[in-house]
C-alpha cells in the first residue's frame, strides 16, 4: 500500500498543477476580454466628445502631462480656467492627450451620448419582445375550456 502512494500524489500533484493553468489561463482571459472592453468604450467616448467639439491637446507640455496624470482617466471632469467652465477628458493609455470642452460642447456631448445609450436600448428591446416565456408556457393553451 505505501508503494502505491507516491504514484497517487504524483497524481494528485499533477492534477492540482493543471487545475491552476487553467484557472489563471481563464483569469487572464477575462482580464483581457475586459481591458478589450474598456478600450472600446474609451474608442466610443472619445468619438462622441470630438462629434461634441473637444479639442484635442496632446500632453506635451509640462501643464498638461500633470493634467494626464492626475485627472481620473476616461471619465469627463468639471474645472476651471481663468475663472471659466471647462470640461477635461483625460486618455493616458491611449493617444496620451486631454479632449477640452466648455459649456456648450458638454452639453453637446451629454445629448449624444443619450442618443447613443437611447439608439443602443432600442436595438436590445426587439430580442427582449421575442423572447419567448422563460417558463415553457407558450406552447399551451391557457384559455378556459367548455
Amino acid at each position: 500500500m505505501i508503494a502505491t502512494l507516491g504514484p497517487i500524489r504524483c497524481a494528485a500533484s499533477i492534477l492540482a498543477f493543471t487545475a491552476l493553468a487553467l484557472a489563471a489561463t481563464g483569469c487572464a482571459a477575462i482580464r483581457a476580454n475586459e481591458a478589450g472592453e474598456r478600450a472600446q468604450e474609451a474608442a466610443e467616448t472619445e468619438r462622441i466628445l470630438t462629434a461634441a467639439g473637444f479639442q484635442i491637446e496632446p500632453a506635451d507640455t509640462p501643464e498638461r502631462l500633470t493634467q494626464l496624470r492626475t485627472l481620473p482617466a476616461h471619465r469627463v471632469v468639471r474645472s476651471s480656467r481663468d475663472g471659466q467652465p471647462r470640461y477635461v477628458y483625460a486618455d493616458p493609455d491611449g493617444c496620451q492627450c486631454l479632449y477640452v470642452g466648455g459649456p456648450k460642447q458638454y452639453e453637446k456631448y451629454k445629448t449624444l451620448t443619450l442618443r447613443a445609450w437611447e439608439k443602443e436600448l432600442s436595438e436590445e428591446a426587439p430580442m427582449a419582445t421575442e423572447a419567448s416565456d422563460p417558463r415553457g408556457y407558450d406552447d399551451f393553451d391557457l384559455s378556459p375550456q367548455p
